[in-house]
């Protein structure tokens, strides 16, 4: 499509003349500056912040907290969703073209470093949202208030999603009182922020959804960030929880992690049943930084909170065994990326 005929169709979704524009930029160059964005869509200098706060409370852009601000897209499936759910407005068949043209333009998008992305509004929560559902491949992890969960409970490509994931989550203000399509589920009676970690690899926290405020949402993409922010939900949140629910190693047999943690406890899980846990694991060997796997029957877990230390000892098919730690792993052999857990054959959980 035309970039003049996208404008007259954002146009009547309600964008103004400069807010097309602006859109249109970041749909063909990705992450930009203001300035840049006044230059390439021919902004007049006074109006830019307007415009590009209007689109952020839109739910269509992010804006950086760093210096110069820098702003980037919403995932544009994920932004369209949400602004239907929140205007109930005929958008489907301009969104799918901007979807279009979006894909059209892949090859001149360019990557930069910024790793911190803040969006507001109603609109910005739904497209949070279902970018939460959308991309993650293995894992999730959440803190969040009953009502963020009934949300989610509420649409049906959500609840399909998480019978796929492994997924732990922690509410902070209701204990459920049926089961839930969550693997795990703890109860901590507590004000925080609501949180998603993504396979480890990313985060959303939101904050003033649950007292009635405009929400507002931080997409945090730099790892040693969401490195800790799932240790605080670890360490904090899910230590210091009462346990509500919990189907691994009952009612799921098999299934992948990215974090050592939650793989170690299935092991324990199936220990406690008088079976072993068979492991398939990729990562990176510690020695000699080189990609790798390791699978064999779990025969050891380790758990040190004063070292931080949290790995599984696995014997080889020759005989031989490996440590496996988490990602940042220090002590182990292997620092595992990816790890599956299921019930060993019985012949191997009789012997040894």
């Amino acid at each position: 499509m035309a970039e003049e005929a996208l404008l007259s169709r954002l146009m009547l979704l309600g964008f103004t003349k400069y807010e097309a524009r602006a859109y249109i930029a970041l749909l063909k160059h990705g992450s930009l500056t203001s300035s840049e964005i006044i230059k390439l869509a021919r902004i007049p200098q006074p109006r830019i912040y307007d415009i590009m706060d209007s689109l952020v409370s839109k739910g269509f852009v992010r804006k950086s907290k760093g210096k110069p601000i820098r702003y980037t897209l919403v995932d544009p499936k994920s932004a369209f969703r949400g602004f239907i759910e929140a205007e109930m407005a005929r958008i489907t068949a301009i969104g799918d073209e901007v979807l279009k043209f979006h894909r059209e333009s892949s090859s001149l998008r360019s990557v930069m470093g910024e790793n911190v992305w803040v969006s507001h509004g109603y609109a910005a929560y739904m497209a949070a949202l279902s970018e939460v559902f959308r991309t993650t491949e293995d894992e999730l992890l959440a803190a969040l208030y009953s009502s963020t969960l009934n949300t989610v409970l509420k649409l049906d490509e959500f609840v399909a999603k998480l019978k796929e994931l492994s997924s732990c989550f922690v509410l902070y203000d209701l204990e459920p009182q049926y089961p839930l399509p969550v693997e795990e589920v703890f109860f901590r009676p507590t004000y925080g922020p609501t949180l998603f970690i993504s396979d480890l690899t990313r985060a959303w926290l939101i904050t003033g959804i649950h007292n009635g405020r405009e929400p507002l949402i931080y997409h945090i993409e730099d790892i040693e960030i969401t490195s800790l922010i799932t240790m605080y939900f670890f360490e904090v949140l899910r230590r210091w929880s009462k346990p509500v629910q919990n189907k691994l190693a009952v009612e799921v047999m098999e299934q992948r992690f990215r974090s050592i943690m939650r793989a170690v406890d299935m092991v324990r899980g199936f220990e406690k049943q008088g079976l072993k846990a068979y492991i398939q694991a990729e990562g990176v060997w510690l020695r000699t930084g080189e990609p790798g796997a390791v699978e064999g029957v779990a025969v050891k877990t380790r758990r040190d909170e004063l070292k931080g230390i949290t790995s599984i000892v696995v014997e080889l098919a020759d005989g031989n065994r490996v440590s496996i730690g988490g990602l940042g792993a220090r002590y182990e052999d292997f620092a595992a990326v990816k790890i599956r857990v299921k019930a060993a054959p019985r012949s191997a959980s009789s012997s040894g």
